[in-house]
């Protein structure tokens, strides 16, 4: 059962297409697992194209046309997360096929995905054994969290398998994997972590977090 779901302030700049592409990708499973969530962007896109009829007539650039019509031929315009894929029958296998885990400290691998693209957002798979927290941490910008398998804890609840948690600039936090089986998440991060303990600040330039 889905616990936690996305504000509704994200569904609305998801469907704005406003949201950056990455913590985008993040939401997909869980909006693909979620009814309710998919008919928040519906609602979205609905007042999206209600204010754009009301809005007054603009005269468009001279090459707009040209513009959209190559972003869809090279593929570039990714499809809302609204248009709900297939649920994927094992999403770790495919997020971890041909990769590598990395050590980050006992009982914590990484896993990089997409390194930092031009809004400075990073994709991530993390995944914490057991009763074993993260360092404390703050955040420069935006995150947002799925979790893929087992669960996790920190001041803002209790997230579990499906669940998205989010996190603004600011957020002091240090998220600790609960009993039951290893803790995997996929986090987009946006504008790095501030690392609290001496350990995460020798880890954070090699890893680039």
């Amino acid at each position: 059962m889905l616990r936690r779901h996305p504000a509704p302030a994200t569904l609305i700049t998801c469907a704005a297409g406003t949201l950056p592409p990455l913590h985008r990708r993040v939401l997909a499973p869980h909006i693909a697992d979620c009814p309710a969530c998919r008919d928040g962007i519906r609602l979205g896109e609905a007042l999206g194209g209600a204010l754009l009829e009301a809005a007054p007539p603009a005269a468009l650039a001279a090459e707009a046309l040209s513009r959209a019509l190559a972003r869809l031929d090279d593929g570039a315009s990714e499809p809302i997360a609204a248009r709900a894929p297939l649920p994927d029958p094992d999403p770790l296998a495919t997020w971890t096929r041909g990769r590598r885990w990395r050590p980050l400290a006992v009982g914590i691998r990484l896993l990089p995905l997409v390194p930092r693209d031009a809004t400075g957002t990073r994709l991530d798979l993390i995944r914490v054994a057991p009763g074993v927290a993260l360092p404390q941490h703050d955040h420069r910008d935006r995150e947002t969290t799925y979790v893929l398998a087992g669960a996790f804890v920190d001041l803002t609840g209790e997230y579990h398998a499906g669940d998205v948690a989010e996190g603004d600039a600011g957020l002091d936090h240090r998220p600790r994997a609960v009993a039951g089986g290893d803790c995997v998440c996929l986090i987009a991060t946006t504008g790095g972590l501030r690392p609290r303990s001496l350990l995460a600040r020798l880890l954070r330039p090699i890893f680039g977090l």
